[in-house]
């Protein structure tokens, strides 16, 4: 606001018309010291519709105010304009009806005796330029309106990066309020001091002129951000204004979905190794039933032939008779692992004595121990008595003694059975070449075999047989080992199996 000039530099009408061909668009109005208008030029006749003829003489607040400011002014002339503004703004009516919004200064003019000889206004139209405004602040408002409403924070800071504003629908999610933040620091807000600080450095690169995108994770939302330099009129930066958008779905979204392409990865990798399994499981079942079939069927062939006679009879028969045991065995595994996947094979707990069981196994086995120059020893001085289904019991002892007969030819075996307390223990140990630790955590897996095949026969079933149907038992299976010293599989049993199904999975921990 400008004080009246009190200079008495007096302007001649002459003056006043090249005051008004300087600026074409200003409204130039005179008057006496009474507010009596004398001259009424530049944009005014255009402006409020009034030919100048009609406008002189009339005192200049009826025709440049309206109503409700007439009387500041009319008052102001009273005083002799000396506590009247210099600059004011007034709105009158214009030539189409509308309200003009006029910016007028006004200076006065003194004769030599230091009396007001006249009062020049000079007035600009802002109405156009009030509307703009307006609408800008409108416009402000809508955007900072959307921008409440988003799922985005957005904030100012100074060069001090001291919160100056802020606001936002996603705000109050973080457990804030925009006068909460008002006067804090973003050093404060994230309670550290270090300058590297992955929510504090954007900012300090956007005061160094530099537009930053990042992610940012606070309070475990995840925020997409934008921060820039804040610049004044001048063009020098006083802060840094930023915008977040919460995209913590979309996040959470990319992240599941990166989980299931990975799981879907892996399935596909298992897929491909069980395909590669069944390829070499019906290699090898292809091997080892075709090998007793065709030793059958050329002891059948000779025993049909006159030329077999006495003790070469005997012998085929013999031969024709452990390849049919042989062959017995492998379809047997092959049924008890399609029971086992399918959860039908049962145990049927009896009364049983499992030193008596060990017994018959290695009686049975000695002979093939023998022939493999294996020493088979059992070591069961006392009845071992509980409730379990003997007929699988057997089957466990003798795929474990068969398994060191095939792996540890020419090495001793025992074989063990004592009661527990809480039910029993038995072990098959050998003094072999030991099995690798690295094959060591699979060997309880089906088609799996502690050496190659090509130097050793079977399915690789027999000790995932031996590990379900310990489970089935209520028991535990656990196998120690050492290279060039031999291998030693323990089981222990509780006192009485449970009359249940097999189930067809079970902890690996238990096979430790």
């Amino acid at each position: 606001m400008y004080v009246v000039d009190s200079g008495r530099a007096g302007h001649s009408e002459s003056e006043l018309a090249s005051i008004a061909l300087e600026d074409a668009s200003l409204l130039i109005v005179s008057t006496d010291a009474t507010g009596l208008i004398r001259v009424f030029g530049g944009e005014c006749e255009r402006l409020t519709g009034i030919p100048e003829q009609d406008a002189r003489g009339r005192p200049v607040w009826e025709v440049i105010a309206q109503r409700d400011e007439r009387a500041a002014l009319r008052e102001a002339f009273a005083g002799g304009l000396r506590a009247f503004p210099a600059r004011f703004v007034a709105h009158s009516y214009g030539a189409d009806g509308s309200v003009r919004v006029v910016i007028w200064s006004q200076r006065a003019v003194y004769t030599e005796s230091g009396t007001v000889d006249r009062v020049v206004f000079t007035g600009v139209d802002v109405t156009d330029r009030e509307r703009v405004e307006e609408l800008v602040r409108d416009t402000g408002a809508r955007q900072e309106l959307i921008l409440d409403q988003l799922p985005a924070v957005h904030w100012t800071t100074d060069r001090k990066l001291t919160f100056t504003s802020g606001g936002g629908a996603a705000l109050a999610g973080l457990g804030f309020q925009p006068a909460q933040l008002d006067g804090v620091s973003l050093f404060t807000l994230f309670g550290t001091d270090r300058t590297d600080h992955p929510n504090i450095a954007p900012s300090l690169r956007a005061l160094e002129g530099e537009t930053v995108v990042y992610d940012a994770d606070w309070l475990g939302r995840v925020f997409y951000v934008v921060t820039k330099p804040l610049r004044d009129y001048a063009g020098d930066i006083v802060g840094t204004i930023n915008v977040g958008l919460d995209v913590t779905e979309r996040v959470e979204a990319e992240r599941e979905r990166d989980r299931l392409l990975v799981a879907e990865r892996r399935a596909l990798g298992e897929a491909k190794a069980a395909l590669a399994q069944r390829d070499e499981f019906l290699s090898i079942a292809s091997h080892e039933l075709s090998t007793p079939v065709t030793s059958l069927q050329l002891a059948l062939d000779s025993l049909s032939s006159k030329e077999a006679r006495g003790a070469a009879a005997d012998q085929l028969l013999e031969l024709a008779a452990k390849q049919t045991t042989r062959l017995s065995r492998l379809i047997g595994e092959l049924l008890d692992v399609s029971r086992i996947r399918a959860g039908r094979l049962v145990i049927e707990p009896e009364p049983t004595d499992l030193a008596a069981a060990a017994g018959e196994v290695a009686a049975r086995l000695g002979p093939a121990a023998r022939a493999a120059g294996c020493e088979l020893q059992l070591r069961a001085p006392a009845p071992v008595l509980g409730t379990w289904d003997r007929s699988r019991l057997e089957q466990v002892i003798s795929n474990l003694v068969e398994n060191a007969i095939r792996h540890a030819p020419g090495a001793p075996i025992t074989v063990r059975a004592e009661p527990r307390d809480d039910g029993a223990a038995l072990e098959v140990a050998d003094r072999g070449p030991g099995i690798d630790p690295k094959r060591l955590p699979y060997i309880f897996d089906r088609f799996e075999r502690a050496t190659s095949a090509r130097h050793h026969g079977g399915l690789g079933l027999g000790l995932y047989i031996v590990w379900k149907l310990v489970v089935a038992h209520g028991g535990e299976v656990s196998v120690a080992t050492s290279l060039g010293r031999g291998t030693t599989f323990r089981i222990r049993l509780p006192r009485r199996a449970p009359a249940a199904d097999l189930p067809t999975s079970g902890s690996r921990q238990e096979r430790t």
